[in-house]
């Protein structure tokens, strides 16, 4: 496990707000506490789309760090409470490991706390503080790849100023459609029970029916539709309400990932989980990276198709290859069995299965990973079909999360099986194609499953890493791709410099627990109860 380091944070405030927490600073709370304290509520109170007169619970432990003092940046909230006696307008956001509430049950302590709202206005101005990086547990890189890496790295420049006018021009034309659910959707067409469907910003998630859910929501006729959330998870609210935190999601985001190539502050790290290997372009957004050069030329990406699969098919083939101790069932021999190989190491698997069902190949490769990586596989619509195509595979998938579900526990099988394929790769692409590559005296990037290369290293990348694959037995096509340049971006949208504060009431209505699909009389009680909230303008019921 990896100590955690000093790490330079920046971040936006008001100046007034920075003003305040200096002062905070004066009267005995060091700044880097009494940001982070600051910094803290101020995105509670933001992501619960609260208005500026909400507070916000927080740990025990910042209550020590706050003197009676130091509410210049901060109110307190005391004895406030409701005509039924409980504290008013509290946003529950922390718990400890009991899941009990960590604020003080102490009368004479404040019950939360709200950033000061008179300091929500003005220019913003950039604060820097230095804190502890907690980051993933880690394994320590060898000297070697450290310098191969930090090498590498310093060959990459970035066209910030291009790609901050492509991010504002990107989330000013952001369509929804990516994300929406509807009628046209193939969770709509299978009538798929969305799992962990939340609604607006509230915690409680619920299981609910497609299209009984679409078809109350467009009865109760208040313009809220059901957007994919990511994590497999669903969120209920209107198109204006997604498109902002979307668009805040992607701002923040873009913009660190820019401005951390601008700075080359990023230290790589090897993940123990899953032996993969973290650099700055791991995780970079991929409409950015035709703005990412070496010697002013544009990268291209050195990919293996359906590695995942591939990998899977690897292991069927060869056994614990890795010797993790993981269990893997025999495989009968079948034409099915054949046809998962052929396509699979062909890299076309995703599309086949999908050209079966009459889906396009985005949900191809959705379903081959949902079913793949699921402890009940069988619970998804495309199951029946894929048993179809590919019987015995599907035969040794329930075999599989039974004999390792007894092992590892309902939970941990699926995940053994999608980290024992991450392992494999790491160990295939990291430790055996990488040193070779540097060995070469390439330029090269590793993104997980593919290379990043400048063109003129590409073909040769391409030939020693299908040497490799031919070394351990690896069968998988592999392919160079362009980075898609995308359109004249629009002149840079200037930010604004005040923080809007969207209200949204409170939410205590108690339902079902979230393993439970709602019936449609459930769902028909909770959207009732969601519009009687909007009505009742932020009262707490």
């Amino acid at each position: 496990m990896s100590i955690p380091q000093k790490k330079i944070y920046t971040i936006y405030l008001p100046i007034a707000l920075v003003n305040a927490i200096d002062a905070m600073h004066i009267d005995g709370v060091r700044r880097t506490t009494a940001i982070q304290i600051v910094w803290s509520i101020l995105l509670c109170q933001k992501r619960a789309f609260r208005d500026e007169e909400s507070f916000v619970t927080i740990p025990r432990s910042y209550f020590l760090a706050i003197s009676s003092n130091c509410y210049r940046a901060l109110t307190p909230l005391k004895e406030v409470t409701t005509h039924h006696g409980a504290p008013q307008a509290i946003v529950e956001v922390e718990r400890n490991a009991q899941g009990k509430e960590s604020y003080s049950k102490d009368k004479s302590r404040p019950k939360g706390y709200r950033v000061n709202p008179k300091f929500l206005k003005g220019p913003l101005v950039t604060v820097t503080y230095t804190g502890d990086s907690k980051r993933r547990k880690q394994r320590t890189l060898s000297a070697q790849m450290h310098t191969w890496l930090q090498s590498d790295s310093a060959q990459l420049t970035i066209e910030g100023d291009e790609a901050r006018r492509y991010t504002n021009d990107y989330v000013s034309n952001l369509d929804l459609q990516e994300w929406r659910v509807d009628d046209t959707s193939a969770e709509y067409r299978d009538d798929e029970v969305l799992i962990d469907v939340r609604f607006g910003t509230r915690s409680k998630t619920y299981n609910c029916k497609t299209r009984a859910l679409l078809k109350k929501l467009h009865q109760a006729g208040n313009g809220e539709q059901v957007f994919r959330a990511g994590k497999g998870g669903f969120v209920v609210a209107t198109a204006s309400e997604f498109k902002r935190r979307k668009v805040d999601d992607i701002l923040r985001g873009w913009k660190r990932a820019i401005r951390g190539l601008e700075e080359n502050s990023f230290e790589p790290e090897r993940v123990s989980t899953n032996n993969r290997l973290v650099t700055q372009l791991t995780e970079f957004p991929k409409q950015l990276l035709p703005f990412v050069l070496v010697d002013g030329v544009e990268l291209e990406e050195v990919d293996i198709a359906n590695s995942q699969v591939a990998f899977l098919v690897f292991v069927l083939e060869h056994g614990d290859i890795l010797g993790a101790g993981l269990t893997i069932p025999p495989l009968t021999s079948s034409p099915e069995t054949r046809r998962f190989f052929e396509e699979a190491k062909a890299g076309t698997i995703y599309q086949d299965f999908a050209r079966c069902c009459g889906r396009e190949r985005d949900w191809g490769k959705r379903e081959i990973f949902r079913l793949l990586f699921s402890s009940n596989p069988a619970q998804w619509p495309s199951w029946k079909k894929f048993v179809e195509q590919y019987g015995a595979v599907a035969t040794w998938l329930l075999e599989f999360n039974r004999v390792n579900q007894e092992r590892f526990g309902n939970e941990d099988a699926p995940r053994n099986l999608a980290v024992y394929l991450q392992r494999l790769e790491a160990d295939i692409m990291i430790d055996r194609v990488y040193p070779r590559l540097k060995q070469a005296e390439l330029t090269a990037f590793t993104k997980h499953d593919s290379l990043l290369c400048p063109p003129w290293d590409c073909r040769e990348a391409t030939a020693i890493m299908k040497q490799v694959f031919a070394e351990v037995g690896f069968e998988a096509v592999v392919s160079i791709k362009p980075t898609i340049h995308p359109p004249v971006a629009a002149p840079i949208i200037q930010p604004s410099v005040t923080l809007p504060w969207p209200t949204t009431p409170t939410l205590s209505w108690k339902a079902s627990s979230s393993n439970e699909l709602l019936s449609e009389d459930d769902l028909q009680d909770l959207l009732d109860v969601l519009g009687s909230l909007e009505e009742s303008q932020g009262q707490v019921l």
